[in-house]
């Protein structure tokens, strides 16, 4: 069945020979003439070029890679607390807070003005409080503070009442 297969016209012939695989062993079958070959000679050249072939994803082309490694935390988030209408959110699968925490923790301050960006880099040498905003749809925006002491994390709505 293999050898069938092989020997048909291929408009790739690139790809007739069989590649490197611990159950195939290490001899091809030449496309032409039926006979095998030591794999060795033909190693290089044709199973596994110098450049592998491969194409483009043209339509969606960040769809495999990988994603960026992320930053470590630059401070603690101490406690967390969420606001009544973060926690129904949550509850009823709509957001998940704690991505965005994460993203307050390692400094991605989000959707902010350049001066309150200053301030939360200076904040995370001094006690000062630090805000982030982050945009979860056109109308949902969530706040995320810590509070001067580094002890205590707020994820809130902007309606709602400051809690720290």
């Amino acid at each position: 069945r293999t050898r069938r297969r092989l020997h048909r016209r291929d408009p790739h012939p690139h790809r007739q020979v069989r590649t490197c695989h611990p159950r195939v062993g290490h001899d091809a079958w030449l496309p032409d003439t039926g006979r095998r070959l030591d794999h060795s000679l033909i190693h290089r050249t044709r199973c596994c070029p110098a450049v592998p072939h491969r194409r483009r994803n043209t339509m969606f082309p960040n769809l495999f890679k990988r994603p960026a490694p992320q930053k470590q935390p630059l401070f603690a988030p101490g406690s967390l607390k969420l606001s009544e209408k973060v926690h129904w959110l949550a509850r009823k699968g709509l957001i998940d807070p704690l991505t965005y925490v994460q993203r307050h923790v390692r400094g991605d301050w989000g959707e902010i003005d350049k001066a309150t960006r200053q301030a939360n880099d200076v904040a995370l040498q001094q006690d000062n409080l630090m805000i982030s905003y982050y945009r979860i749809t056109p109308e949902l925006v969530l706040i995320v503070k810590t509070s001067e002491d580094h002890q205590t994390t707020v994820v809130q709505l902007p309606e709602e009442r400051d809690m720290i």
